[in-house]
């Protein structure tokens, strides 16, 4: 066992640290990850045509500035993916750059948390939620909800507490899902403690978050937070070093897929759903797209007030603590992953976006390599050239007729 230095230096002795290796897939599996990448290129293509922010706009839809061609990429486990084209970066409002920013937060999340386990801390998962009325603006809730936690870090008692009790860090993810009160962003933070906490003590930090939380959402005019829920805390456990690592994964809370983990539920809330009473941002744009006016109007709230915003943020001390780099979401959004098979200029890369054939080029460089992606972009070009006579030639019947 690693003995965690609590001046913020980097915890003595070696750390082993997991790296995901992923198994290979099956044919059902192949299928349905091929399936949902084909339904995100669907929803991306459908907020091209509603959003009001020009980089969701323009992402993925054209090359990169400065670049000649878009490519098409293969990785060691032979999944597909484009490179050379602009992206936006958003997590919040690209439903193709959110799960690749929010899966490197994950694995970053993961790794902070298992490196600090094995030196002996502990971890506190804890939620904060706030009431709200259907006509309260996305703007003032979310506002309320980000600089609340701001406060709260500040409120004395909870300075003394985090002293006191050793809290080192923190990881602040925020969701949020459109319901019958209407907008609802709420957090989900890991608290790094430099030891386990009591059950005492975890039922005093609570209180003292509650307090100062309440404090804060009713000095903003908001109705006053539930006592059951508006502050909740539980502990994460690894109790057999690595070998318990899936304990410690395995989500605390139970309002989605029991098989979601911590780093899941922290960073990858593109993989939820919303309730029977609620949607995601996603399922409302999917309804503007689809024209419904009260939804494009919704969905531009979403997107001007959360514009700027950061949806998942790790604390410097943490990044300081254990050297792990934390770059910025358009950062990770760019970055390439795999090897180029394929290269298709501007012309062709807007045949692919014409013909709303992304994800099908894809499945084809998977499946059939170099070869296999060029059969199908000249089966594109066939079409178009096809398509063109055929229009040639309506036309020049019409001018005859006239």
């Amino acid at each position: 066992m690693t003995t965690l230095d609590t001046s913020f230096g980097a915890p003595s002795g070696a750390l082993s640290v997991p790296c995901e290796i992923r198994s290979p897939e099956t044919a059902l599996e192949a299928v349905a990850r091929r399936d949902q990448r084909s339904r995100r290129f669907a929803a991306q293509a459908g907020i091209w045509r509603v959003t009001s922010l020009p980089r969701v706009a323009y992402c993925c839809r054209f090359l990169h500035g400065g670049t000649d061609f878009a490519y098409v990429a293969l990785s060691a486990e032979q999944r597909g993916s484009w490179m050379g084209l602009q992206t936006c970066g958003s997590v919040w409002s690209c439903p193709v750059c959110s799960p690749k920013v929010r899966q490197a937060r994950a694995v970053q999340i993961e790794r902070l948390g298992v490196m600090h386990l094995e030196a002996g801390g502990g971890l506190e998962f804890a939620t904060f939620t706030m009431s709200h009325k259907r006509s309260d603006s996305l703007a003032d809730t979310l506002d309320t909800v980000l600089n609340g936690w701001r406060a709260v870090q500040r409120n004395r008692a909870v300075v003394r507490a985090f002293a006191r009790l050793g809290v080192v860090g923190f990881v602040r993810a925020c969701e949020i899902t459109r319901g019958r009160n209407g907008w609802h962003p709420h957090l989900h933070n890991l608290l790094f403690t430099v030891r386990p906490l009591t059950s005492d003590e975890r039922d005093q930090l609570q209180a003292v978050l509650y307090s100062a939380w309440r404090s804060y959402v009713l000095k903003r005019g908001f109705s006053e937070p539930s006592e059951a829920r508006g502050v909740l805390l539980r502990e994460v456990n690894l109790s057999r070093g690595c070998d318990g690592l899936a304990a410690y994964l395995t989500k605390v809370q139970d309002t989605y897929d029991q098989s979601s983990t911590i780093a899941r539920e922290m960073a990858r809330g593109d993989l939820k759903q919303g309730r029977k009473t609620s949607r995601t941002p996603f399922e409302v744009a999917a309804s503007a797209a689809d024209g419904v006016a009260v939804d494009v109007a919704l969905w531009h709230e979403y997107e001007g007030a959360t514009k700027g915003r950061r949806a998942i943020y790790v604390s410097s001390s943490l990044t300081a603590l254990y050297g792990v780099e934390d770059q910025a979401d358009d950062v990770l959004a760019a970055a390439d992953d795999g090897v180029a098979v394929a290269a298709l200029d501007a012309s062709e890369y807007r045949l692919v976006v014409l013909y709303k054939a992304r994800a099908r080029l894809l499945d084809l460089a998977e499946r059939g390599g170099t070869e296999a992606v060029y059969e199908g972009l000249h089966a594109l070009s066939r079409r178009h050239d096809w398509e063109a006579a055929k229009a040639a030639r309506k036309g020049a019947r019409h001018r005859g007729a006239t």
